[in-house]
This record gives C-alpha cells, sequence and structure tokens, in this order.
C-alpha cells in the first residue's frame, strides 16, 4: 500500500532481558499485514507459542489469509500450530539439564501454552482503505483519527482487562473463538496494536483526559526508535495514571506517513 509505513517495539518487565519477554510483534508489509501475541505469563511456554502465532500469521499466502479474513474460517489455520508448538517444546525439554525434571513433567501432563493475538490487514479500494481484523483475547487495536481514538478493538474501556483473557490455547480444545471485525479508515489516519497493559493504559488516559490523550498520541505516532519507545515506557510506569510492569509491545502504523528506519518483520 503507497505510504503505508510502521514501527514495532518490545519491552520486558524492569529488571528483566528482552530474551524474557513473552510478547511478540510481526509484520509483512508486502501484505499490508500486522500481528502481535501477548504470551500468558503462567502458562506452558508462552514465548514459544506466542512466537508461534506470530510466525505462522504473516507468512500465510494470499489465499490463506482470504480463508481466515474473509470467510472466518479459523481451524485450518490454528490447529496445525499445536503440533508446531508441541514439537518445539519437546526438543526444548530434551535438551534441558537433569535437573528441569519440572518440566518434563509439565509435558507429561500436557501442561498448554496461552497467548492473546490480534491481527489487521489494510487493503486498497480505489481512494479509500478498508481493514480487516481478529482479535483473541485482550490485546488491542485502535484506530486514530487527527489524534483522537475513533475506535479500540476488541477493549474498549479499562474496565475489559482481568487477569484471565481469552486466549489461544496450546494443547487440547480451543475453549474461545477469536472475534473478527473489520471497517474503513482515512489515509491519514494511524492504527497501534498494543499489548493489554499498554492498551490498559492508554484507554485510562482516554477516560480521564482526552487533551491528554491526545498529546500521547502525538508522541507515540511519531515514534521511531527503540530508545524513544523506552524512554516513553520507563516514564509511563511512574506516571500518576502509571502503567503496569509487564511485557509491552505495540505496532503503529500510518496509512500515510513519514519514512521510518528498517525493523525486523518479527521481533
Amino acid at each position: 500500500m503507497s505510504g503505508l509505513t510502521s514501527v514495532m517495539f518490545r519491552i520486558p518487565k524492569e529488571l528483566e532481558q528482552l530474551s524474557e519477554c513473552q510478547d511478540f510483534v510481526g509484520r509483512k508489509p508486502s501484505k499490508n499485514l500486522f500481528c502481535l501475541a501477548d504470551g500468558v505469563g503462567q502458562s506452558f511456554f508462552p514465548a514459544v507459542w506466542a512466537r508461534t502465532l506470530v510466525h505462522s500469521f504473516i507468512n500465510l499466502s494470499d489465499e490463506q489469509l482470504d480463508h481466515l479474513l474473509v470467510q472466518r474460517e479459523w481451524k485450518e489455520w490454528f490447529l496445525p500450530l499445536q503440533g508446531q508448538w508441541s514439537d518445539e517444546v519437546r526438543e526444548i525439554v530434551d535438551h534441558a539439564r537433569p535437573e528441569k525434571y519440572f518440566l518434563r513433567n509439565r509435558l507429561r501432563e500436557q501442561k498448554p501454552a496461552g497467548s492473546t493475538f490480534v491481527a489487521i490487514r489494510f487493503y486498497e479500494e480505489g481512494d479509500s482503505v478498508r481493514w480487516k481484523a481478529l482479535c483473541m483475547g485482550d490485546s488491542c487495536i485502535f484506530q486514530i483519527r487527527d489524534n483522537l481514538l475513533m475506535r479500540s478493538f476488541l477493549p474498549t474501556g479499562s474496565a475489559d482487562f482481568d487477569n484471565f483473557p481469552s486466549c489461544f490455547t496450546s494443547v487440547g480444545r480451543q475453549a474461545n473463538e477469536p472475534v473478527f471485525t473489520e471497517g474503513g479508515a482515512r489515509r491519514d489516519d494511524s492504527f497501534i496494536l498494543a499489548s493489554d497493559a499498554f492498551a490498559k493504559w492508554l484507554l485510562k488516559i482516554h477516560e480521564e483526559n482526552e487533551d491528554q490523550f491526545s498529546q500521547m498520541m502525538t508522541r507515540i505516532i511519531d515514534l521511531k526508535f527503540f530508545s524513544e519507545f523506552r524512554v516513553l515506557i520507563e516514564s509511563a510506569r511512574r506516571s500518576d495514571i502509571s502503567l503496569e510492569d509487564d511485557d509491552t509491545s505495540c505496532i503503529v502504523i500510518r496509512l500515510s506517513g513519514i519514512d521510518t528506519t528498517s525493523a525486523p518483520l518479527v521481533e
């Protein structure tokens, strides 16, 4: 899509390393495709599961994406991923040190990983833009116009977040189904994909002070470098409306905007 630019970032909890972060973000610019997965912290190898979801989604063909986002047939994409996760986790556990017996026990008990997930694809239709999205759990999409919130999906308010979000699970029957939506956009709109802590924080700001929210949108939409994102998150964790200390990730998409520095397709 001509003019579309994006940046994506992820940062771990305070005092943790990036290698411990259980969020993953991905994009495929040639397909105008973006997604974010947030591994559920207390589940079994959630980072592997989040990465599996992201890697798979951004590498779907156009035909597979239409089957998923247009026809909303998601199980054909999802079910094989459980086997991929199981194979990778089994290999990790098989090579673990002998004292890591608890990992072998949890694998034997078929303990699952969980991850929330959100994805969006943009389509050009003449002079207009359409988008289609899916969401599982409390990762969120924000549609921003003139620094104002046009729509948030799936959470619409800070009270929508709790400690037990719906999620994709890596073992067994999937209890919850993803939610699909679609809409239109102007060429000067921006979109933000955000993991739960960041999304909740932004919605709190919007509820308490719309002017402050507008100023924050200016800052976020203008992000170019990880150093800027790190400063934003560190200050947010100490602000009056505080950001919870959690793995935090986002993708900022400008349908027409300034050039940005290149970044990996998956982080």
